[in-house]
């Protein structure tokens, strides 16, 4: 098989996680190989390299909520730092130190930051705010820490966000749908929205630091800030005030349908338009509207781009069905310019 990617390997993926340093897999479903993807990435590493992991939620157990099946568990090495709920420790095998205590609260119990003393399998309940995270990454690095592995939870791409990590992986796979096309579809989609380009025009980006909310710019570079709370709740009477002439779009908030839906009636499709958005994570569109917007003249634009690594692909379902693992990457990657592999077989037979 020959890829797109042909020079990615592990060697290229290794260097790109030591470049970036915090790393968040986050996935499109559950079942979709995050948390095979997360010992991947852990087995990549030097055992002398100086690693911590966390969880964005519960993750490691050893089986699943919904279906009762079986569940790949997180094996760290002697050495690694956690940050886990003080109850996990009940269902993880190994030695500790306890380092700190975060006060950060969870259903489990307070998170603590630990050394691990032995290798083994661990159960990882983490953090679950953005600011509870940075927190917990500032004492990683306090223990001198030099890669953090965030393993995130299903559907919350907040976590994604380059103010909170480097770089991301996005794991996809079998269990999304039965459907081949739509586990397609869906992967191209969300490979799509966390790819969307920076703004990279400097003067534009000075007039975009004036608007607190919601606003537009103007052909002259006229600036105009809509005094809204959120971008939910732009009322029509402020659409007005966008016309012919209007090139920015400013959203310092979540782009939601209901706010494109409100330009579409508002603005022709065949009109110039930049939305730019402070990044891809606050994006909330649908696939129809987001295709919709394609085909457009309007553009996305983003004022901090995620950094998307490399997609992992499990083929199989835990409901007994899988798909043919060549196709499935073929047609990923036909469709999608990021490295793309299975997460079970690594980059073995890949050419």
């Amino acid at each position: 098989m020959t890829t797109i990617f042909p020079s990615f390997s592990e060697e290229k993926l290794l260097e790109q996680i030591l470049h970036h340093q915090i790393i968040s897999i986050i996935g499109l479903g559950k079942n979709v190989g995050k948390t095979t993807t997360l010992n991947y990435l852990i087995n990549l590493l030097s055992p002398n390299q100086k690693i911590a992991v966390t969880s964005i939620g519960r993750d490691g157990e050893k089986y699943d909520e919904v279906f009762g099946t079986p569940k790949p568990r997180i094996y760290i090495n002697e050495g690694t730092i956690l940050a886990l709920a003080r109850n996990s420790l009940e269902n993880s095998d190994i030695s500790i130190e306890i380092l700190e205590s975060t006060m950060i609260n969870t259903p489990l119990g307070n998170i603590i930051i630990v050394r691990a003393l032995s290798a083994g399998y661990v159960e990882l309940t983490g953090p679950s705010t953005s600011h509870e995270l940075k927190k917990v990454f500032n004492i990683f690095q306090q223990f001198g820490s030099e890669i953090i592995l965030v393993d995130g939870a299903v559907n919350r791409r907040s976590f994604a966000s380059p103010i909170i990590t480097n770089a991301t992986i996005l794991a996809t796979g079998a269990s999304i749908s039965p459907n081949f096309d739509e586990i397609i579809l869906e992967t191209e989609f969300f490979a799509k929205i966390l790819t969307i380009p920076a703004l990279e025009k400097t003067r534009i980006k000075k007039l975009v630091d004036q608007i607190p909310k919601i606003g537009i710019i103007n052909e002259d570079n006229n600036v105009i800030s809509f005094s809204v709370q959120s971008s939910l709740d732009l009322p029509d009477s402020m659409l007005e005030l966008i016309d012919e002439k209007t090139r920015y779009f400013i959203v310092k908030g979540v782009f939601s349908n209901s706010l494109l839906d409100k330009l579409f009636s508002t603005i022709s499709p065949h009109q110039p338009l930049t939305i730019v958005i402070p990044d891809s994570t606050k994006i909330f569109l649908d696939r129809n509207r987001f295709n919709l917007l394609q085909k457009t003249k309007w553009e996305l634009k983003v004022l901090k781009a995620i950094r998307l690594l490399c997609i992992t692909v499990n083929p199989t379902s835990p409901l007994g069905y899988e798909f043919n693992r060549t196709l499935l990457l073929q047609e990923l990657r036909r469709r999608i310019s990021v490295p793309i592999f299975d997460v079970y077989q690594g980059f073995e037979n890949e050419k």
